[in-house]
């Protein structure tokens, strides 16, 4: 499995934005072709089943080499008037757009499901750089397709905070990872020694 971390250059930016109340397969019809069509290099769709006050959030997430591209692509997004019509049924409601540096990147960002880790604050590109290969040994082992982590930069409360997004076809696995990720005196000893702590995690469909 190949893994990218901390120093290499050229993973990009992450642009998301969170809606209450949409269809998923709603947003991949309507946002998938138009955010690729100004430049994003993938669009990910999801839904958090399990996440407290946070289920049944849509995510709309697009990686970008640029953020004025990446901003101008949601503009003219949200303008469309096939979207603004999505905006008038009842329930709907944009609850905000973050954006984040890609500062990791593990085999294949594909599956059913996403596990989402939040820690209190982002690893600098030496400590990535240094528990990439544990890291990426414990998600071979789990049977995960693919991981990939976001520091958010603009994110309101979440600024600063880092985002780890784990890829999977089965929910076993992911409970594996987990497992697998605390028995790790790399991973966990990253944690202690600098004092960090996971302060959120979400489960949700990935379309």
């Amino acid at each position: 499995m190949n893994a990218v971390a901390g120093s290499d250059a050229g993973l990009g930016f992450v642009i998301a934005s969170q809606f209450m109340g949409a269809d998923p397969q709603k947003a991949v019809e309507l946002a998938r072709p138009s955010l690729v069509a100004s430049g994003a290099h993938y669009v990910h769709v999801s839904k958090t089943f399990a996440g407290g006050e946070l289920t049944g959030v849509v995510s709309v997430g697009s990686r970008w080499d640029s953020m004025d591209a990446g901003s101008a692509g949601y503009t003219d997004l949200l303008a469309k008037p096939e979207v603004q019509a999505e905006f008038t049924k009842p329930g709907q409601q944009h609850l905000g757009r973050v954006v984040g540096r890609v500062t990791t990147e593990s085999g294949d960002c594909a599956g059913s499901y996403v596990g989402v880790s939040v820690l209190d604050s982002a690893l600098s590109a030496d400590e990535a750089d240094a528990i990439i290969d544990p890291f990426t040994s414990v998600l071979n082992d789990s049977g995960c397709n693919g991981a990939r982590s976001i520091a958010w930069t603009a994110a309101g409360p979440s600024t600063g905070t880092q985002a780890t997004l784990v890829y999977t076809d089965s929910l076993d696995s992911y409970a594996k990872f987990l497992a697998g990720f605390m028995a790790s005196d790399a991973l966990v000893g990253m944690l202690v020694n600098s004092g960090r702590q996971i302060v959120s995690r979400t489960l949700a469909y990935n379309y």
